[in-house]
């Protein structure tokens, strides 16, 4: 029978401090949001490939849409990135207001409309020159696919990162 032998400082038999709950958050969070994405698009007859190659052209402008596979990849990339940045800044601002770790549901759904609208009201914006969809059914599944799938994942993660002890 092998064993492993952990790092000094890594034998905490706690879970909470070995799991990487932001990160693992941030890129479950990143694709549940794109799932919606896709299959909300998918009744207007856009193609799967075109959602994350629409976040590709963030920074690479229109010619994303004509990368193939490999821009898609990028904006998939870029995207859980984005989001796990956004997980992490929850746990940071939580460090210093810890009504956040108290309420992680409600600060957490909070947090998640309030990103939707931080990214893609003015950062995409910002990027791009150009907004996106308008349709109310769109923007209030946006609202609610942040708020459950991001907000209060990133909070219930900073909180389970934090009680472990780690920063």
């Amino acid at each position: 029978m092998a064993t492993l032998i952990a790092p000094a400082g890594c034998e905490s038999r706690d879970l909470s401090a070995r799991v990487p709950w932001t990160a693992i958050a941030g890129v479950g969070g990143a694709l549940v949001d794109l799932a919606v994405a896709v299959a909300y698009w998918s009744q207007f007859h856009v193609e799967a490939i075109r959602i994350p190659q629409g976040i590709a052209a963030w920074v690479m402008g229109r010619g994303a849409f004509d990368g193939g596979a490999a821009t898609a990849l990028f904006g998939l990339l870029l995207y859980c990135g984005l989001v796990c940045a956004v997980c992490v800044l929850y746990r940071v601002a939580a460090q210093r207001w810890a009504v956040l770790l108290r309420q992680p549901v409600a600060c957490g759904a909070l947090y998640g409309v309030l990103a939707y609208g931080a990214i893609f009201w003015v950062m995409a914006p910002l990027l791009t020159g150009s907004g996106g969809s308008t349709k109310p059914e769109w923007l209030g599944l946006c609202a609610a696919t942040y708020a459950l799938a991001i907000g209060i994942p990133a909070a219930l993660a900073a909180r389970a990162t934090l009680a472990a002890g780690r920063g």
